[in-house]
Parts: C-alpha cells; sequence; structure tokens
C-alpha cells in the first residue's frame, strides 16, 4: 500500500482508468457513449430519438461509432 494513499482512493484512480480505456474503443454502447459526451442516458436516447446522432443496431443492442459521437460534439460547438 502506498503511505498516505486510501485504499478507497487508489479504487476510484483504477476505475478511472479503466474507464478511459473502455472509451478508446471506437464502438461504445449506451453506457459508454453516454460517458464519452458527459451526458445522461436519458438525454443520449433523447438525442438518438430525434436523430441528432447516428446510431448502429446489432439485433437489439445500439452501437455509438467514436467518430460519430465526435461529429454531434462539433455540431454542437459550431451551432452555438
Amino acid at each position: 500500500m502506498v503511505p498516505g494513499l486510501a485504499t478507497g482512493t487508489f479504487t476510484v484512480v483504477l476505475e478511472r482508468q479503466n474507464a478511459l480505456v473502455t472509451l478508446a474503443s471506437p464502438n461504445m454502447n449506451v453506457g459508454e457513449a453516454a460517458d464519452y459526451l458527459r451526458v445522461s442516458s436519458k438525454t443520449l436516447q433523447r438525442e438518438t430519438y430525434n436523430r441528432q446522432i447516428r446510431v448502429a443496431r446489432i439485433g437489439r443492442r445500439l452501437v455509438y461509432r467514436k467518430v460519430d459521437l465526435d461529429r454531434y460534439l462539433e455540431l454542437k460547438v459550431l451551432a452555438n
């Protein structure tokens, strides 16, 4: 154990690093995509339903491509 470092803090750091690795994937599920955009799952689903964000459907599963999420962010920045 590292002196002065609480076990709970260390766990959070590891979880954050794992999340960053997951977000580097070119394809994401709803939860990962919402985390990447830093919005709620509900907001992501609403934007998808309103066709603001492109999504692929594989069976019953929704798959978001990182490139499409980045494009959505760029359009939001340009719109403001």
